[in-house]
């Protein structure tokens, strides 16, 4: 028997939305969060769309064998092209990961778009592995609670600011 070798840290905070989740129509959700710890932080903001659903919206055809995945839509002057690398793959776990608990709780197979519209970070805590998935999770979590979205929409005003954007921007330049 193979061994799964990735861990998915977080997983068992969308246990709290499993309801919302059994209930959801599949239509687009959208949800923003962070994930902070003492050294590591993430903020992701996204819409979230079942893969029929995001083709009958973009107008666009796919391969049928096209799977979960990260429609990533947040500009380099943003976010740093080299955070981007750095997380991608993390990002991807995760992603096939919510897919297949959210596949379970709906008891059939599902294909899911991980549409990043923004993507924070911090110039000292953003580089440490398993941090922006921990921020999927917790943003998609934002997209079935009130609370944890209107959390997570209050905190991009305050510490993603276009001003606070350029600050960070111009000293990771540095």
């Amino acid at each position: 028997m193979e061994r799964i070798d990735r861990k998915i840290y977080n997983s068992e905070k969308l246990f709290a939305v499993n309801s919302d989740i059994v209930d959801w129509n599949l239509e687009k959700r959208h949800g923003m969060q962070k994930w902070r710890a003492h050294d590591r932080y993430g903020f992701i903001e996204l819409n979230l769309y079942e893969l029929d659903n995001y083709k009958r919206e973009i107008n666009n055809s796919f391969p049928s064998d096209y799977c979960s995945n990260i429609d990533w839509k947040v500009d380099e002057n943003v976010f740093p092209k080299e955070l981007y690398d750095l997380h991608l793959e993390e990002i991807k776990n995760y992603a096939d990961f919510i897919t297949i608990y959210i596949s379970a709780l709906k008891g059939k197979h599902l294909n899911f778009i991980f549409e990043i519209t923004f993507a924070g970070f911090h110039i000292i805590d953003s580089f440490r592995k398993n941090t922006y998935g921990r921020a999927l999770i917790e943003a998609v979590i934002s997209c079935f609670n009130q609370e944890s979205y209107n959390a997570g929409k209050s905190y991009k005003e305050k510490y993603h600011s276009p001003e606070e954007i350029e600050y960070q921007m111009s000293h990771y330049r540095k």
